[in-house]
């Protein structure tokens, strides 16, 4: 035992030694340890994250979640990981109040830039020490890639379209992209659908890139008349478009950014469209001059 205990003891300090010399001194290696001990300590105060498609989904992405009002006073940042290399970068949140249907909850949105092409990332969303579990990002390699499309997921209950996006998922566990077009869920402003809609997702969004599309019913309001799609546009921050062309009454004027979109994948332009012509005749027959 002595003999054995010896040999690991000088071991231990060779490593060490070794690990000093190469520029990784005492304060740097507690630093690495504190960040391992400190990932998953996050995960119950995050709701919701997600991955969202980029313009150009070789160099970038976006990573939203949400949180109860106020839960996170303080630093709040992505680290994204090269599981490769091991290389680190911290990038930057921003956060927004957003209030619908009686409910109040904090959006955080984090755009992920100047990453490498076909590289194996992993992302861990942080608030001052503390962190959530690491999840899996890989960036387009250009090359060919699976996609798993689906239609409305609409429901009642979401017990359904769970089953359905959680076995394709499954059975296809190198799908690179994901995307749902509207109707995502049966009402825009209800709370509970969009909760439902999330849940039935957790560990395909939040690890794949998703495409949402937009469709009439994220622009109905609780009565099942149309609105301005609040809880679609606060949810994901899809790429802009620039549009200009305004909406809506004199005290209320929106504009169709992020309403259509586009992104490249692979060899592939996809081009996401909003054919809503009834709601927007709805939405625009009050406006003015």
């Amino acid at each position: 035992m002595d003999i054995t205990r010896r040999r690991f003891l000088k071991s231990l300090l060779l490593t060490a030694g070794s690990l000093a010399v190469a520029g990784c001194g005492t304060s740097a290696i507690k630093s690495a340890a504190d960040k391992l001990s400190a990932l998953g300590t996050l995960d119950s105060s995050i709701e919701f994250p997600r991955q969202l498609v980029a313009a150009d989904n070789s160099t970038g992405r976006t990573i939203m979640w949400q949180t109860k009002p106020g839960a996170f006073t303080g630093d709040v940042s992505v680290l994204l990981r090269d599981v490769r290399s091991r290389q680190e970068h911290r990038f930057p949140v921003r956060a927004e109040r957003f209030t619908d249907d009686g409910e109040t909850h904090d959006i955080y949105t984090s755009v992920l830039s100047g990453l490498k092409p076909g590289t194996q990332y992993e992302y861990a969303i942080f608030h001052n020490s503390d962190g959530s579990r690491l999840r899996p990002l890989i960036t387009d390699g250009g090359d060919s890639f699976e996609c798993l499309i689906f239609p409305d997921s609409q429901s009642s209950d979401y017990s359904d379209w769970e089953k359905l996006a959680q076995s394709a998922a499954k059975r296809h566990p190198e799908t690179n992209l994901f995307i749902n077009m509207g109707d995502l869920v049966d009402n825009g402003e209800q709370c509970s659908h969009w909760k439902a809609w999330f849940s039935s997702l957790n560990g395909i969004i939040d690890s794949k890139a998703f495409a949402p599309v937009m469709g009439n019913h994220e622009m109905y309001d609780i009565n099942w008349k149309v609105r301005h799609p609040r809880a679609f546009l606060a949810n994901f921050s899809v790429p802009g478009n620039g549009s200009k062309i305004k909406y809506g009454s004199e005290n209320d004027r929106q504009d169709f950014d992020r309403w259509f979109y586009s992104f490249d994948y692979g060899s592939a332009h996809f081009t996401v469209l909003n054919t809503q012509q009834q709601e927007l005749v709805s939405l625009t027959e009050d406006e003015g001059p």
